[in-house]
């Protein structure tokens, strides 16, 4: 009986261990959706455009966008389409100020938390967008801080 016991309890180690290692060689690579997107080197770009980061505003695809300023504290939208071809747009309004436009519409976005993540600006109609969305609200907001129903 002890001689089964011992058989069994084997056998059932072995079998949870072919199974551990057939579940860790399955592919889980991330697709689309998954992760955020964010090209890689683009802060060696800023600096050759002269560049400071001010915020990346990663979503989960292309094109990756981010503010920027330069020496002046002018401050930019920057739009990697890819490597080979970035886009730079004047920003009237600073992304600090699109920040408080936000809050005086009933938002509650606090710097360097969470909530501030959820601010995006997306390329709708090549035109720039700014847009929070917080699970309670959704904003959509122009270049110049004006308030919109809808982009699209």
């Amino acid at each position: 009986m002890r001689r089964i016991t011992v058989q069994l309890l084997l056998l059932f180690t072995l079998c949870l261990a072919l199974v551990g290692c057939e579940r860790s060689s399955q592919q889980t690579d991330a697709v689309a959706g998954d992760k955020l997107y964010i090209p890689e080197g683009y802060t060696k770009q800023l600096s050759s455009l002269k560049l400071t980061e001010v915020a990346p505003l990663p979503y989960f695809s292309k094109p990756f966008i981010c503010v920027a300023k330069d020496a002046a504290g002018q401050q930019f939208a920057v739009v990697f389409q890819s490597v080979e071809k970035v886009e730079t747009v004047k920003l009237p309004i600073t992304y600090e100020n699109i920040l408080k436009r936000i809050v005086s519409e009933g938002f509650e976005i606090k710097v360097g938390t969470p909530s501030e993540q959820n601010l995006h600006m997306f390329e709708i109609n090549n035109k720039l967008f700014w847009n929070f969305a917080d699970g309670k609200g959704n904003i959509f907001l122009t270049l110049q801080g004006e308030v919109i129903t809808s982009p699209f």
